[in-house]
């Protein structure tokens, strides 16, 4: 029995390990260089960058539904949702070529607590929230915690007008 005991505990120990890994929390404005160069935020962001491809027809269609947005999106960096979906839009947002300058990230910590006034502000109550905001700084778009279909699918639906 001690046989089997010592290689399970040893086992345990490392997958607990592997999962603390993905689990480091950042707070505050998060950048794209955060994202690619921080060692634990690089591993889950780069595979899911690499590993999303958007069809080009809703790139297609997308696009012209982008111009002059901003968006915004409030994340976990400890959160398996935001390590999948934050990665899936950079890579989106990078096919349509839009502006680096009109996206905000925001970390956020485990109890939803802080930063106060970007949970507040944005009525955060689940991450990731990917908002989308026109030139006037109304909302028109908005996906909380994971998209119905695709990321650029419901962006398309809601920024059309089709029902959502």
């Amino acid at each position: 029995m001690r046989r089997f005991i010592i290689p399970l505990l040893l086992t345990l120990f490392t997958l607990l390990g592997y999962a603390q890994e993905y689990n480091k929390e950042h707070v505050g404005k998060i950048d794209r260089t955060l994202l690619t160069s921080d060692p634990e935020f690089k591993k889950w962001f780069v595979l899911g960058y690499n590993e999303y491809q958007p069809k080009d027809s809703f790139v297609v269609r997308l696009r012209p539904l982008l111009l002059d947005k901003k968006i915004v999106v409030v994340m976990g960096t400890w959160c398996s949702d935001s390590q999948l979906d934050v990665p899936h839009l950079i890579n989106l947002l990078d096919e349509l070529e839009f502006d680096r300058t009109r996206i905000d990230i925001w970390g956020i910590d485990r109890k939803k607590t802080e930063p106060a006034n970007i949970l507040s502000k944005y009525e955060i109550k689940y991450v990731p929230t990917i908002i989308v905001f026109d030139k006037d700084g109304k909302e028109v778009a908005r996906i909380v915690e994971k998209p119905e279909v695709t990321i650029e699918q419901d962006l398309i639906k809601q920024l059309s007008g089709e029902t959502y």
